[in-house]
């Protein structure tokens, strides 16, 4: 079996971290922050996520699976935190997918068919049965606070 050797780093003040193209990473800001990347999407950068989004500007990189699969990911986390009754895990959570929430209901709202249509080739979508439901999506997501408002109960 194939395994992948994993680091782990605290970066210091004034320290630099430079990763080759490509390089698989996660990063959590404990402090704040400045951060160089040519593309990312957190709560820091949705204006520059939204053009690379819209210009398709992007090469290698699809903004639109980047979004489906993070707001997936977090009605997921939000899900968990809220049914192991973390509640200061399940706020964290629910600002983050309400943050998301704007960026799909933009979708929904500013793309005609067409527009989702190209979105959707430049995202890979077209081999997923029905591409990207957004609208769907919106309303999972709407469905997903909600349960999170009302403390867990369906």
């Amino acid at each position: 079996s194939a395994t992948r050797r994993c680091w782990r780093h605290d970066l210091k003040p004034g320290e630099a971290l430079v990763m080759p193209e490509g390089t698989l990473h996660a990063v959590r800001n404990s402090t704040p922050a400045l951060s160089f990347h040519r593309f990312h999407l957190d709560t820091t950068n949705p204006a520059g996520f939204w053009k690379a989004l819209v210009d398709g500007d992007s090469p290698g990189i699809r903004p639109a699976e980047i979004l489906w699969n993070g707001t997936h990911g977090a009605m997921r986390a939000l899900d968990e935190a809220v049914d192991g009754g973390d509640g200061d895990a399940a706020r964290d959570r629910a600002e983050c997918l309400l943050k998301l929430r704007h960026l799909v209901g933009a979708i929904v709202r500013e793309f005609d068919p067409e527009d989702l249509a190209v979105l959707g080739r430049r995202a890979g979508s077209e081999g997923r049965r029905g591409g990207f439901d957004w609208r769907g999506l919106l309303e999972d997501v709407d469905d997903t606070l909600g349960y999170w408002a009302a403390g867990g109960d369906a």
